[in-house]
């Protein structure tokens, strides 16, 4: 028996489709391509980001949305973005071997806005500040990095980008 991963529910196949949503935002106003990996299985990155202008890989990225908004981000947050650590050290490990960066995307739903921060450079050190804690989640105590957003750069979704989808 197969297993039902989050994104083949439809609360899941919701939530991919606002983190398209969110992605295409990000294209539109910078020309990048985000380059998805299959939601047929699990993976420990989301995709990679292709500069069309230079033909190259330029980044792997980490893409979630919320159903809140900025202010709760920066204020019952503290500004920072829970990301598993065996994800990060699965991304650190790409972002080595293949020497891009990685980036978190975060889509904050209630206002319509995409935050973008690099979380490792190129050369697999951290770009963000960050904190690693332990939390309990679904009764289990899990390692999780707390990413500073911040620097992030915030890109608004414009009225009627959401019908694309």
């Amino acid at each position: 028996m197969s297993e039902i991963l989050n994104c083949q529910t439809p609360a899941g196949r919701e939530s991919l489709r606002h983190n398209r949503i969110a992605l295409k935002a990000i294209e539109r106003q910078t020309g990048f391509e985000f380059l998805g990996i299959s939601n047929d299985e699990p993976s420990r990155i989301d995709g990679f980001i292709h500069d069309p202008s230079n033909h190259q890989i330029v980044g792997s990225y980490e893409v979630k949305t919320r159903n809140y908004s900025l202010t709760k981000l920066q204020t019952t947050f503290g500004n920072r973005w829970m990301i598993s650590w065996s994800k990060l050290q699965a991304a650190l490990m790409v972002t080595k071997e293949l020497h891009v960066p990685f980036f978190g995307v975060l889509h904050l739903f209630d206002d319509d806005l995409v935050m973008m921060q690099e979380i490792f450079n190129k050369g697999g050190s951290w770009a963000a500040n960050h904190q690693a804690t332990d939390k309990t989640v679904n009764g289990r105590t899990e390692r999780v990095g707390m990413i500073d957003m911040s620097g992030a750069t915030i890109y608004q979704i414009k009225s009627g980008q959401t019908e694309l989808f």
